[in-house]
């Protein structure tokens, strides 16, 4: 992190920066790195955030509000945090990622203290949001199997997309993602409580309209809507979209044309449990503001 605590007190010290923070809980392949790249456009001039935190950095959320979170034992450690002292909350806009090992942090610690916080950061009229994205399931079972595919027991060859399908181990992807507790049932069993969670989050995105999401969080905060921001985070985003090597080159050529009926069957089948938090997302995403042009806010 390039932030130092000169920094934080600078911006801090600014009569506009009402004190907020962002949870960003990115579900894998489903925008999050995008939206990320957009947050740390908001640290350039003029700056409207003081800090952003990448899921490796998650702790630090816990030093600034230690008392919250004593099973973390948290203590604000200078080297991974980007600076000495941490900056002061009650002045701060901050944003913090929960992603990979770290969504289990956000559901275990942050969701249950959850009420607190709100309470302690509306005590000194602040705002904290928790925003999180969904993806059409069949788009993202096949991204996921082109960035991480499974591998054969030798290690040395790709699981062929329609073994993998069959397998069952493409099913609620997603839901286990928002869960972040165990494998999610092969029933769906656990979508009400999916469901629920999703619905618990201040913003909520698809991976298609990502502009109506970056619009959405700016709106919660009440900021104005920057367009030179959103282009120019959206434009340089750049995230490899499979695997390396011989193992990327077995999986990429996998699509979902290439599936045979029974594959397709099989595909579908994987969807189910996703299909119905996507549509809950499709429902619950910001709309895009009202002068954006219809064709630049669908993507």
């Amino acid at each position: 992190m390039r932030n130092s605590t000169a920094r934080w007190k600078e911006l801090a010290d600014a009569p506009t920066a009402n004190p907020s923070v962002i949870l960003l809980f990115h579900i894998e392949k489903t925008g999050g790195s995008a939206v990320m790249k957009w947050l740390k456009r908001q640290l350039h001039p003029p700056a409207r955030l003081t800090a952003v935190f990448s899921y490796t950095q998650s702790s630090c959320f816990f030093g600034l509000h230690a008392d919250l979170f004593p099973q973390m034992a948290p203590r604000w450690r200078e080297k991974q945090c980007g600076g000495a002292t941490p900056p002061d909350w009650r002045r701060s806009r901050l944003a913090f990622e929960f992603h990979s090992y770290s969504k289990g942090f956000f559901a275990r610690d942050v969701l249950p203290a959850l009420g607190a916080l709100r309470r302690r950061y509306a005590a000194v009229n602040g705002t904290i949001l928790t925003v999180t994205s969904i993806r059409e399931p069949a788009s993202h079972i096949l991204s996921k199997y082109r960035m991480w595919p499974p591998r054969t027991a030798g290690r040395k060859h790709v699981v062929p997309l329609p073994d993998w399908l069959a397998s069952g181990g493409a099913g609620g992807l997603q839901l286990n993602a928002l869960l972040s507790e165990r494998e999610a049932r092969a029933d769906c069993g656990d979508q009400a409580r999916a469901r629920a969670r999703l619905g618990g989050f201040d913003v909520v995105g698809v991976t298609r309209c990502m502009r109506a999401l970056l619009a959405g969080i700016e709106a919660r905060l009440g900021l104005p809507h920057d367009f030179a921001r959103t282009n120019a985070a959206l434009g340089a985003y750049v995230r490899p979209q499979g695997w390396r090597g011989n193992l990327g080159r077995e999986a990429s050529v996998w699509t979902a044309d290439r599936l045979n009926a029974t594959g397709r069957a099989h595909l579908g089948a994987a969807t189910a449990c996703d299909a119905v938090l996507y549509a809950d997302a499709l429902r619950l995403q910001p709309p895009p503001p009202l002068d954006m042009p219809a064709d630049v806010a669908a993507n």
